[in-house]
């Protein structure tokens, strides 16, 4: 129970990393083996952690353990609020991995799963379902909008005989040897440059 309270304090002050860690210290140890509700209290605290450090993976793990936990005792009000918390956790991290269909259907049971009195946590519900459908909308979308690209090479234009080089004479041996010293020099030149 000090590891939980721990990780409370850790996660108020936005202390994720650390807040992970109480909530993992608590809920590997065997105090919470027989203690269901703190130990559905942790997981869902830690999937909250998890989903702050972007670990969604983690976070989606979690909560289902969450869940499976929680319909064991499916007649404990003390489960309510959580329950509607690990369902919210659980979309959050499902949208967030970009499976927006399975996010949708966890968004519209855990809303299912809320007290009538419950209107703001039935309104963050709601809009986490229209924001799935926006997704899902731009999925079905997106082929038949997307444009088709195609590389096409350019294939290069004929070259006219106005455009071509001028032919030259061919060389006497007299300039033939002044073109191959000249040659030479620029060699030499090249050479010794680095």
């Amino acid at each position: 129970m000090e590891k939980l309270n721990l990780g409370n304090n850790f996660y108020v002050d936005e202390e994720y990393s650390s807040a992970l860690i109480a909530y993992s210290e608590a809920i590997d140890s065997n105090l919470l083996q027989d203690d269901v509700n703190n130990r559905i209290n942790c997981l869902s605290h830690r999937s909250g952690c998890y989903l702050k450090l972007h670990k969604y993976k983690q976070a989606l793990q979690d909560c289902n353990q969450a869940i499976t936990l929680s319909s064991q005792d499916v007649n404990n009000n003390n489960l309510i609020e959580i329950k509607e918390i690990i369902y919210e956790r659980k979309g959050l991290a499902l949208f967030a991995l970009e499976e927006y269909e399975a996010a949708k259907k966890t968004f519209e049971l855990g809303s299912s799963k809320i007290a009538s009195s419950s209107t703001s946590r039935k309104a963050i519900y709601n809009r986490n379902i229209r924001k799935c459908d926006v997704e899902i909308k731009e999925m079905d979308l997106a082929p038949s909008v997307l444009p088709t690209v195609t590389t096409a090479v350019p294939t290069p234009a004929p070259i006219s005989k106005s455009l071509a080089p001028a032919s030259t004479p061919a060389p006497t041996s007299a300039s033939s040897s002044a073109s191959s010293s000249a040659s030479s020099v620029s060699v030499s030149k090249s050479k010794r440059t680095p």
